[in-house]
């Protein structure tokens, strides 16, 4: 349960992030990535039952798909394609 609640959360929002990515700002978006996954693995550490740890796993599966697709489009914000003079022969 506590896997498929990160791959289900994770894999729903990667489309949400992936246009808002495109309409706003990439850093900050990533920047709030990385803290919703970090507040999430401390709260799952911390977790007593299974029901606190269940919803860490969605914390962090929210900040997961927000890193998985935005660490892509910054990627391709800061390295430029290859022109068809450079390809390898």
């Amino acid at each position: 349960m506590v896997i498929t609640a990160f791959i289900l959360t994770s894999t729903t929002s990667m489309p949400i992030y992936g246009k808002l990515g495109d309409l706003m700002r990439r850093k900050s978006l990533l920047i709030a990535a990385i803290i919703l996954f970090v507040i999430g693995s401390v709260i799952g550490a911390l977790a007593k039952d299974m029901g606190v740890h269940i919803s860490a796993c969605v914390i962090q599966g929210l900040g997961g798909g927000d890193l998985m697709i935005l660490s892509q489009g910054v990627n391709a914000d800061v390295v430029p394609p290859p022109s068809a003079a450079s390809t390898w022969a």
